[in-house]
């Protein structure tokens, strides 16, 4: 089982996530789980089923049985083909939710400690915790709206050469703005602190379309 650290919320919500992987995990959220208990049972005929031969049935009883408990609980689910994965901020549960699941278990998230569950929670901007910042100075990281207009992303990079590398677009982000794409998927730029943040926000207006803030495991702010 791989442990992770929580560096952001998951869905902007949830501070855990528990990710199981078993053949037929995908049904419980898409048939739900009486069905695919009673496909288990063989005494339920539900589509294309009846052809998965490969799949352990008794297994996949357990698991249902396993993690029952908590489907009704204060928690997101997402399957992704033969993985089922839960998102809760309840440690309690979640502590819980390892015991019963363990078996299936690929890979769990959780915050590093206490403190950083509250700090990730209590955020007012979408904040990504890590151990240093990008290229050692940004603060904060800016998302673009892709319908920039052309000449507006060109005028923009002529407005961050007076700033000496305050702000930045990443690699690809420049080439989107210098050489008039139509489309890119996410355009960012990183911003030092959070007047030159306020400063570029308030130049790209509308085009700016969400903030994250990079803040320090060990610095605690």
């Amino acid at each position: 089982m791989k442990i992770y650290n929580t560096n952001r919320l998951f869905f902007k919500k949830w501070l855990y996530k528990v990710e199981t992987q078993i053949s037929g995990a995908g049904y419980i959220k898409r048939w739900g789980v009486e069905d695919t208990l009673g496909f288990c049972d063989e005494t339920k005929k539900i589509g294309f089923f009846l052809k998965s031969t490969a799949l352990d049935k008794r297994n996949l009883k357990q698991y249902i049985t396993a993690i029952r408990p908590f489907l009704d609980k204060e928690i997101q689910l997402r399957a992704e083909s033969n993985k089922l994965s839960f998102f809760l901020n309840d440690k309690t549960m979640y502590e819980e939710l390892i015991k019963a699941a363990y078996p299936w278990i690929n890979s769990v998230t959780k915050p590093a400690s206490d403190e950083e569950a509250t700090l990730l929670l209590e955020g007012k901007t979408s904040q990504v915790l890590c151990d240093c910042l990008p290229h050692d100075k940004f603060h904060y990281k800016i998302f673009l709206r892709y319908q920039m207009p052309a000449h507006l992303r060109l005028t923009f990079l002529e407005w961050i050469k007076n700033y000496n590398d305050a702000v930045r677009p990443s690699r690809n982000t420049l080439k989107w703005m210098s050489n008039n794409s139509p489309y890119m998927q996410d355009p960012f730029i990183h911003v030092t602190d959070k007047n030159q943040l306020l400063l570029t926000k308030l130049y790209l207006g509308q085009y700016a379309r969400n903030t994250q803030e990079f803040v320090l495991r060990d610095s605690g702010k």
